[in-house]
């Protein structure tokens, strides 16, 4: 994760802190049994209630011969049948939250998308891997990383993010 720009002010602030801490809520459920449709009702109640939104037409998704590939990971809540975790599943969490409306338009480049109103964004991502017990990042920062802002005012678990039962404090 990177800030775009050169100043953050206390609302740009919120929004990354707030994106930061439902995906760690959310990466922290993962455990073999649990059921995908379930991470975002855990993303969607902790943006809510600070205010934000969700972006509900970008998704994360299951890696495995195809990049791209079942299941959806929405990032709120649904009743989407699309599965229970197990060992050796592979699939992203990549909650996008949005200061107003969570409504996008696409550029004409076909790659780049923007919030309709031209509210901010912010975006943290991880390629996981289920096991036996719990879940370990394919993607992410290393022990020696430095740890950000959002990382050590975390109200969910302070440090960098390195798997189940994992983190660094420094």
């Amino acid at each position: 994760m990177f800030v775009v720009g050169d100043i953050i002010d206390p609302n740009h602030r919120r929004l990354l802190q707030v994106t930061y801490d439902c995906w760690v809520e959310s990466l922290n459920f993962v455990r073999p049994g649990r059921a995908y449709k379930d991470i975002g009702g855990i993303i969607e109640d902790h943006v809510v209630k600070h205010g934000f939104s969700t972006v509900r037409n970008f998704c994360g998704h299951g890696i495995g011969s195809v990049f791209h590939t079942n299941p959806n990971i929405l990032h709120y809540k649904n009743s989407e049948p699309n599965g229970v975790m197990a060992p050796g599943h592979t699939f992203t969490i990549e909650p996008m939250i949005c200061e107003r409306s969570a409504r996008s338009v696409n550029w004409p480049d076909d790659w780049t998308a923007a919030t309709s109103d031209g509210g901010r964004t912010a975006q943290f991502e991880h390629t996981l891997l289920v096991t036996e017990d719990g879940v370990i990042p394919l993607t992410g920062k290393l022990p020696t990383s430095p740890v950000q802002f959002w990382e050590e005012e975390s109200t969910v678990q302070k440090g960098i993010w390195l798997g189940t039962g994992s983190s660094v404090v420094s």
